[in-house]
């Protein structure tokens, strides 16, 4: 996961915006495609500080933590509301705040 971020953070926004400009504009036509790509383009420019603070957050997590989650079979939701979403919302707000 680590280098596709890395890979697809180093593509600068002039590089990705005339296709994103177009695709968006012809999907939806007139004004509103062009606020929509724009929203896009900023959306994009802001979130990889706050993936990699999330990926950071759930990297940290502590393996026996997870074990345990296993032995009591909780399942995909349980997981993510106990653990995954508390674990990571301190670096989503501190991220976003960089961003």
């Amino acid at each position: 996961m680590n280098p596709i971020i890395d890979v697809l953070q180093s593509i600068p926004i002039l590089g990705f915006f005339p296709a994103a400009l177009l695709i968006i504009i012809n999907i939806f036509p007139g004004e509103f495609g062009v606020e929509l790509a724009s929203i896009f383009l900023i959306t994009t420019s802001m979130v990889w500080n706050v993936i990699y603070g999330v990926y950071a957050a759930i990297k940290s997590i502590d393996p026996g933590y997870l074990e345990m989650l296993k032995i009591y079979r909780l399942g995909a939701l349980t997981r993510l509301i106990t653990v995954y979403i508390p674990a990571t919302k301190k670096a989503i707000a501190s991220n976003s705040a960089i961003s």
